[in-house]
């Protein structure tokens, strides 16, 4: 999100950093529902080095544009600052949901992994649903709204159920046929504009060959995002690796909404997101129930110590939510996110 240099509120500055960005990356950078908010959508990467290059130029970009205009770019769920300015983005799909839905400030990370074809991802989709409440979890980032603690590590979580009547964890799916009835249904009764406006936690892209993970906040910094990128890639894979020998988990959609409920409620610190297939313990060991899983893709990748040192990071850190809070009441969350956003790391 875009915010005063000074003061604590957001301003409508996208079209002015947009003009300041370097026109190589300009493609890169994307307007979101408000004129507050800026969204950067990298190229594809085959590694972490790739990925953190990319992240590092582009939010440098942006940060470095915003800054020549006189704004901030802070890279949060919601906005830890009471002004928030809530103009509409002046394009067709903007106004349609804001005027279907309502103008909502949520800012949050979508990881895109290939898959070869529909089929394919409708089964991928079935195996990662039942463990994303622990990437929900782990990269709780807002617990702020307009300024006030929400009492949750996600407010943006709630905030995007509450206003989107799709954001809800991902239905299992019989078939791809299955997936389109579903989405179709939606647009039938007037809920979304089209496939992209169908918000599931995870779905297949209705513009790349890739599922789309979509629970997470955005993250405070590069290594926060790459953490989540490696672990949804290496997720993905695992469910590659058993499209056509075994079928997801059919959970509950009721048990999983309530897992993604107290993901977005207790964040890393929750004492359980009563996941029976992540072992019993906190949200902290399911979250390494989670990397044990995922391992043998992890190595397969090269990703295996960097993404061991990233979560003894984020454990010895703590999660955005939690440092955000932290520091709210010695010298307030600028300073927090203002370091992360721009150097990449989740501490000084």
């Amino acid at each position: 999100m875009l915010t005063d240099r000074t003061a604590p509120c957001s301003v409508r500055s996208f079209d002015e950093v947009v003009s300041e960005i370097p026109a190589g990356i300009r493609p890169y950078v994307q307007p979101e529902l408000l004129k507050c908010q800026i969204e950067i959508a990298g190229p594809p990467a085959t590694c972490i080095e790739e990925l953190r290059h990319s992240l590092i130029d582009l939010r440098g970009a942006v940060v470095n544009a915003a800054d020549r205009v006189g704004a901030r770019v802070l890279a949060a769920g919601t906005s830890p600052f009471p002004g928030i300015d809530y103009e509409i983005t002046d394009r067709s799909r903007m106004r349609w949901a804001a005027d279907r839905y309502g103008a909502v400030l949520t800012n949050g990370l979508h990881v895109h992994v290939g898959v070869p074809d529909a089929e394919t991802g409708i089964k991928v989709l079935n195996y990662i649903r039942p463990w994303l409440p622990v990437l929900h979890a782990l990269s709780a980032n807002s617990p702020f709204v307009s300024g006030v603690d929400s009492g949750h590590a996600s407010s943006r979580s709630v905030l995007w159920e509450s206003s989107r009547p799709s954001a809800r964890p991902t239905p299992y799916f019989e078939s791809p046929s299955h997936y389109r009835d579903l989405v179709a249904a939606y647009t039938e009764r007037g809920e979304s504009l089209d496939e992209g406006m169908v918000y599931w936690y995870s779905r297949l892209s209705s513009r790349y060959p890739t599922v789309e993970l979509r629970m997470s906040d955005v993250s405070p910094s590069v290594d926060e995002t790459i953490l989540i990128a490696a672990l949804s890639r290496a997720l993905v894979g695992m469910g590659l690796s058993s499209a056509g020998r075994r079928p997801g988990i059919r959970w509950d959609e009721r048990l999983l909404l309530k897992a993604h409920r107290t993901a977005a409620r207790d964040g890393l610190d929750g004492a359980s997101l009563t996941l029976e297939h992540c072992g019993p313990g906190t949200a902290r060991q399911q979250v390494i129930g989670l990397f044990r899983h995922v391992k043998p893709e992890l190595q397969r990748h090269g990703d295996l110590t960097v993404v061991a040192s990233l979560l003894r990071r984020v454990f010895t850190l703590g999660s955005g939510s939690a440092r955000q809070r932290a520091l709210h009441q010695v010298r307030g969350v600028q300073g927090l996110l203002d370091h992360a956003t721009l150097r990449g790391q989740a501490g000084p």
